[in-house]
């Protein structure tokens, strides 16, 4: 069984947050609000864990976001078997410019 994991972008702060406790009475809502990403269950090739809305370098060259689709995880056409080729360089809410 995976993990179930998250961590939030703190927009207002500019920084990401481990979430150890979700308390559903006291998500806040509207533009402040944190970004939750929630953990895939896998690490790329360097151990790192990949959360959704990391951005990969599939194989060196082709990077891609992470999302979550029709209940799975991909990263562009890429099903995230392939993991062990990818490396978490950033996220969308931190690096935005790395998928220009």
């Amino acid at each position: 069984m995976r993990e179930i994991k998250f961590r939030a972008f703190n927009i207002l702060a500019g920084v990401m947050i481990p979430i150890s406790k979700i308390s559903l009475p006291n998500i806040a809502c509207g533009d402040d609000s944190p970004y939750l990403m929630q953990y895939t269950g896998l690490k790329d090739k360097n151990g790192k864990e990949i959360y959704e809305g990391d951005i990969i370098l599939f194989d060196n060259q082709y990077k891609h976001e992470i999302k979550f689709i029709n209940g799975m995880f991909i990263a562009g056409h890429i099903m995230m078997i392939e993991h062990l080729r990818m490396e978490v360089i950033g996220n969308i809410y931190e690096n935005p410019e790395m998928l220009q």
